[in-house]
């Protein structure tokens, strides 16, 4: 109840780190989110720092192929990723795993300076969906490790390909809703 009415828009770049909007209802006014900061988004364990780490590491980062393990009874995949000098970030390393049958990403786990695993992501792999042609996980959980908090998040309802209004890019229409 306390975000109700927040809208949130992530415009990625290619080069550089993506441009972080949020509008609430509190505030009544779009505000842009500058730095990487790693405290919480709306009262969750989710920072702007997850969004463009998650996001960056993969796309910019120094990549490197770890063993196959076992997720949640699942083989998966494991890659870790570390950012390059230039980026700015509150982790050193992130290491993804990936289900080998649905290519759905089942843990992520975002170690901080000195190795000390900071937070970790989990989808339940009894909650992945089919949607057309994609599998999508339905029911995930960011753990903060060290302040031992959690925050769940369940999607009800998945569209894809679906018309999106030009408004919802543009952050000075982000408070309409529209």
């Amino acid at each position: 109840p306390d975000v109700r009415g927040t809208a949130m828009l992530m415009i990625e770049s290619k080069e550089g780190p993506s441009e972080f909007y949020v509008w609430s209802p509190d505030e009544r006014r779009v505000r842009r989110v500058v730095g990487r900061s790693n405290s919480g988004l709306f009262g969750t364990d989710f920072s702007y720092d997850d969004f463009e780490n998650w996001r960056a590491f993969q796309r910019h980062g120094k990549e490197e192929r770890l063993p196959d393990a076992e997720v949640a009874g699942r083989p998966v995949y494991v890659v870790a990723s570390e950012p390059v000098s230039a980026e700015a970030s509150s982790y050193e390393r992130i290491v993804t795993s990936v289900d080998r049958e649905t290519c759905v990403v089942l843990q992520v786990d975002s170690f901080e300076a000195g190795g000390r695993l900071r937070k970790v992501l989990r989808a339940d792999p009894g909650k992945v969906k089919q949607v057309g042609a994609l599998q999508i996980a339905s029911a995930l959980e960011l753990e903060d490790v060290i302040d031992q908090t959690r925050t769940k998040v369940t999607l009800d309802k998945i569209q894809l390909d679906t018309d999106i209004p030009d408004g919802r890019f543009r952050s000075t229409d982000l408070a309409s809703g529209e």
